[in-house]
């Protein structure tokens, strides 16, 4: 199970949660929503922090840049590498890096639950068509409701036919 810090809060990504089997495929079915949209909100704030961050980073960052042009009176390549070499620079991007890896990690889980999501209900559409070819008159779909109808006229008009020649 891997975890990550979303802010201050340490999020559980359980690759658990994505595991289903025909026996308690009704439960994950159930669970899903509520299960994506927590993911999807942590998400979403995982975002907001990286945004956030990368644009203190670019303030800093620029800051740090007019100062060696102004104060320094160094070219444009010397002041970039002296911003970009700063401590305080350094360490914020760092920060930016963090947060982009923890918003990408979440969404990655979230695209595996999307995915879990959609074999399951496949499984389920599977699981139903072989219920309906085993017992075809205790699970009906529209479909083959009409076709056993259609086969009991038959069958009633075959009767009435021999009943009425004999």
């Amino acid at each position: 199970m891997a975890k990550v810090v979303v802010g201050k809060e340490e999020v559980h990504l359980d690759e658990t949660v994505l595991d289903f089997t025909p026996e308690n495929i009704n439960d994950f079915l159930t669970k899903y929503a509520a299960l994506h949209r927590y993911y999807q909100n942590k998400h979403n704030e995982a975002v907001y922090i990286a945004r956030t961050l990368n644009d203190q980073y670019t303030v800093l960052f620029n800051s740090k840049f007019k100062e060696g042009k102004i104060a320094h009176s160094f070219s444009d390549k010397m002041a970039e590498a002296s911003a970009k070499s700063d401590e305080e620079v350094v360490r914020l991007l760092d920060k930016v890096r963090k947060a982009e890896y923890v918003k990408d990690e979440i969404y990655g889980f979230l695209r595996s639950m999307d995915y879990a999501h959609d074999n399951a209900k496949e499984l389920c559409y599977n699981m139903r068509k072989e219920l309906d070819k085993i017992y075809p008159r205790h699970v009906m779909t529209n479909e083959s409701g009409r076709e056993v109808q259609r086969m009991e006229e038959k069958l009633r008009d075959m009767y009435k036919e021999k009943e009425a020649q004999e």
